[in-house]
Formats: structure tokens, sequence, C-alpha cells
């Protein structure tokens, strides 16, 4: 008879051929001095995953709970808090099987920690991001600090998002099926969300433990943002669960629960690839469904609102360009009055000396990591800086291709202002390999 589990690790596998081995060899390679059991749930897959799974299980009898559905429990609304239902342990790890785990400690450092914090109800770590066929390579998060989340960094994720398979918890993380947080479609930050309003504590641990596909076929991401109807309609959701939040919690968190509305609506603006205001109105017209529209019409001019006002507001709508062409770059940097370069590396500092030559001065250097920061010399960490700095500005991602797509991701997902970002070509052409 096996022993109870103290952890159980959950993982939820649909149509993951190419990446579940990943997965299965990172939960036994797990270093812990407490029983662990692997779940494995397949829901119903068309492809060879199920193949896959059957054969670890050959392979390592007495490992894995293998379930298998015949019928797809995401399509009919039952996966939610699945999780709840095949897990024995006072602690659950979650880990899609598109993802995968590389610290052999991450279960151990997580649920030690839990065990000496009674008030911690979950934990959170940092992790890669990459696409689905590994060209794009990123860190997910860009805190540096070990320490305990406020509202800010589980509201509004002012450094960014932290990945599903980072996250370690107790049972008592996951809300009621029929509460409003499950109306909103993202099952990872509202649990979070719900530890804030229990007034219990999440901590998180500044180590990469997890690899995260983003952009993978078929995945929510992909579905839900790939298709600006289904954009439009997710974005109301979130804002008409925020509002219940702000009930729930009786307004202690309005001002960032208003800015994480102000931030989605601006994701939204930004999808829609609109630049005024009767483009905007023609799209939403056209592809979205004239039924919602109708009855949600004060959603409706909340973001027409928004796309008229909102680069005065705390997450002005992103223009994003790649210039590859020199004078392109100096005959846009010329219309602002204040100019950053992300990266303080030589890439910048060449771009530096060429915008002297054009008389155009830098308002100074972004950098990621606050350590590398030094406001007297000009360099600023973009986390700290506040709003009132980056109204107006234009950001440049002057990196070589290695960081180029961690800083543009850390752009977006503030919302961002208006972005150049410097080609290969350009870099080449200041000299610097890129």
């Amino acid at each position: 008879m096996r022993e109870k589990p103290l952890v159980s690790i959950f993982c939820l596998a649909y149509n993951h051929e190419e990446y579940i081995h990943n997965a299965l060899d990172g939960f036994m390679n797990q270093e812990t001095g407490y029983p662990v059991e692997i779940i494995i749930h397949d829901d119903a897959s068309l492809d060879k995953t199920t193949d896959i799974m059957k054969m670890y299980d050959y392979e390592n009898p007495g490992i894995f709970t293998m379930i298998y559905e015949d019928e797809n429990q995401y399509s009919k609304g039952e996966n939610a808090n699945l999780p709840l239902k095949f897990c024995k342990g006072k602690y659950i790890a979650l880990c899609e099987g598109d993802d995968f785990w590389i610290d052999t400690k991450h279960i151990e450092r997580s649920v030690n920690y839990m065990e000496r914090h009674p008030e911690c109800l979950m934990t959170v770590c940092n992790g890669w991001r990459i696409d689905y066929d590994n060209r794009f390579f990123s860190k997910y998060h860009i805190e540096t600090k070990e320490r305990n989340l406020d509202a800010e960094d589980i509201i509004l994720e002012k450094y960014g998002g932290f990945p599903t398979a980072s996250m370690v918890m107790r049972k008592e993380a996951f809300y009621p099926i029929d509460s409003f947080y499950g109306k909103a479609g993202i099952g990872d930050w509202t649990k979070r969300l719900y530890v804030l309003e229990q007034g219990r504590t999440i901590h998180y641990f500044n180590k990469c433990v997890c690899i995260y596909r983003y952009k993978f076929p078929g995945s929510w991401n992909v579905r839900t943002y790939g298709d600006f109807s289904r954009a439009f309609f997710h974005t109301w959701e979130l804002c008409q669960m925020l509002n219940k939040y702000d009930n729930a919690t009786c307004g202690k968190y309005r001002e960032v629960i208003q800015a994480r509305s102000d931030k989605q609506v601006a994701r939204l603006i930004q999808l829609s690839g609109c630049n005024d205001l009767s483009n905007l109105k023609k799209r939403i017209n056209e592809e979205c469904n004239k039924t919602f529209i109708a009855e949600n019409k004060d959603y409706v001019d909340h973001v027409f609102d928004y796309m008229v006002g909102g680069m005065t507001a705390g997450y002005p709508v992103c223009k994003e360009c790649i210039y590859d062409n020199e004078q392109k770059l100096i005959e846009t940097l010329k219309k602002f009055k204040k100019i950053y370069l992300y990266g303080a590396g030589v890439v910048g500092k060449l771009l530096e000396k060429k915008l002297s030559q054009y008389d155009i001065d830098i308002s100074g250097y972004c950098v990621s990591n606050k350590d590398n920061a030094s406001e007297e010399k000009g360099i600023f960490c973009y986390s700290t800086m506040n709003s009132k700095e980056k109204t107006g500005a234009i950001f440049v991602v002057s990196v070589t291709r290695t960081f180029r797509g961690e800083i543009v991701n850390i752009l977006k997902s503030d919302g961002c202002h208006d972005m150049a970002i410097m080609s290969d070509d350009l870099i080449n052409h200041l000299g610097v390999k890129s």
C-alpha cells in the first residue's frame, strides 16, 4: 500500500506528443525527502501523447498515476478544479504537458518553505520562456529579489506574471468552482488573486525552475489572442471579474484593480492594430458579436474612450515598429522629446553616439535589473520608472538578438508606450555583430 503523499504533482496534457517526455522526466528528477505522487491527466489527445504516457508508465512501474479521458473535459468546462478531484497530497504542484521543470529541488524548496510558514498559501518562481519551436528565449519575470508578493505584484503583475509550472500551493488556494473567479478563463492568475483575498501570503523565489512554452499551436493563449473577437470578449470577462474582485475585497485594492483593467484594454487595442477610433469601431462592429455589443454598451464605450484618452493613462497603447534603416529611425526619434535606449551595453552606447551626429539627445538608458541601474549615470531601472516618466517617451530596444525578445516582452507586458526595435541589420550597421 502506497504511503499517503505530502505532495501531488498534477500535469494536464493535450496533444503534447513533442514535449510530454520533457515534463515526465522533470517530474521523476525531483529530489525530495517525502512521498510524492505524479498524476498525468490526458484530456483525450488526438496525437501520440497517450502512447508516450503508456510507455513511461510501463518503463517506470509505480511512479505515475495515468488518467485517460475519452471525452475532452476542457471543451465541457469541467477541468477547472481537476487537481482537487484526483490529488491526495497536502500540496499541489502544477505543470502542463508542454512545459517542464529544470530544477531538481523545485518541489522540496517550495514545500519546505510552506511547512515553516503556515501563513503562506503558495510559492511561485521565475522561469524561462521559449516559443514552441525554440526560437525565442527570455526570462518570464524581471524581479530579482526573493520576497513575499504585494498587491501590485499579484493584481497588476508589475514585474510580469509567473509561469504556471512554478506554482506550488496548498489545496486551500483553489477557489470554489462556482465562484466569480472561474468566469475569467485564467486559472493560475485568479488563484493568486484568491490567495490575496484570503489575506494569506505568496512567496517568490528568484530561481528559474521551469521552461514555459508560449505560442504553442492550439494553446489557450493562441486561441484567445489570435482571434480579435475572442480577445474582445475575454477582455470583457476579465473586467467583469475584476469589478467583482473589487467588491469582494471591499475596495481595498481599487486603484491597482483599475490599473489592471486599463492594462487589459490597452492590450486589446494593441492587438487590434488600429491607430484611430474610427478603424477600431469598424473592426469591432465587423468582427464581434452584435448582440454582445448591444448588451454591453458600457464596456464598448470604455474601450473607445481608452482609445481616445489612453495615451495619458497609466497604460497607453503600444505602437511597436521594427527599424532596419538608420534614416527611418532618425526621422521617428526626432518626433519625440523623451528618448530612452533600453540596453546600456555596446549597442546602446554606439547608438547614442550615432544619434549625437544628428543632434538628438537621449533622456537616458533603461535596464531590467535594479542592480545595474545608476541614475547618476543616466541608467534607469524600467520597472521603477513612474508613468509620468514613461508617458510621451519612446523606448528604443538597443540590444542584440539574445536579449531583444525579453525586453520587448517587458515593454508589452507594461502596456508599453512607443517602441522602436532595432533589427539585426541596423545593429550590424552600427558595427556590432548581432
